[in-house]
This record gives structure tokens, sequence and C-alpha cells, in this order.
């Protein structure tokens, strides 16, 4: 029978701590790698990268849509899609505030409201 040598350890621990320096290095060299193409994306090619970002941007373009006018129960017109302004008047004279509130320009004007 041989006997072991009392300097020589043989338990596992050489073993275990094998495994982990080769897990450790090989984590290391992803880690490495992934830098590494991190760096040329960034730097090499980035030029090249950009260009093909850009052409593939589509250009945004408003497209206004007839929307139909929106009538009442009782046949009033609740919305439409024609143009429509903000007009500001400002009166400042009494006479032409006076003019603007006459019976006639009210009639007018009164079919449009």
């Amino acid at each position: 029978m041989m006997r072991r040598l009392p300097h020589i350890r043989h338990n596992s621990n050489n073993r275990n701590r094998g495994y982990f320096l080769l897990t450790l290095f090989g984590f290391g060299i992803i880690i490495f790698l992934v830098i590494l193409q991190l760096f040329r994306w960034q730097v090499i090619y980035h030029d090249k990268l950009v260009s093909l970002a850009d052409a593939q941007i589509k250009q945004k373009q408003e497209i206004f849509t007839k929307r139909g006018t929106i009538y009442s129960a009782d046949g009033l017109v609740f919305a439409s899609d024609s143009p429509s302004w903000n007009v500001i008047l400002s009166l400042v004279a009494d006479v032409d505030r006076d003019k603007f509130f006459s019976k006639e320009n009210f009639l007018k004007f009164k079919e449009y409201m």
C-alpha cells in the first residue's frame, strides 16, 4: 500500500480553486470581448452606423382628413371641418361700438352664428 506524503495535500480545495480561476479567466475574456466590440461600434464604425441610422428615418408629414359635419338631434351643427380663424376686434371709439352692435349688422351676421 502506498502512503501519502504529509507535505502534499490531496484534498479538493486545489481543484476547486483551479476551477474558480478558470471560470474567472473565462468571464474576463468575455467582458474584454464585449468592451472591444463596443469600442468598434462607437469609434471605428461610427460614421457608417450613423449613416445607416439616418437612412432609416422617415419624414413625418401631417395629412389633414375631412371629418364631416356633426349635427344635433334638432338639426343644429355641432362641429364641422370648415376652416376657421381667430379674429380679435377692438372697439375703441363709441361710434365703432354703436355701429358694430347695430340691428342691421346683427341681422347680417345672424345666419353665421
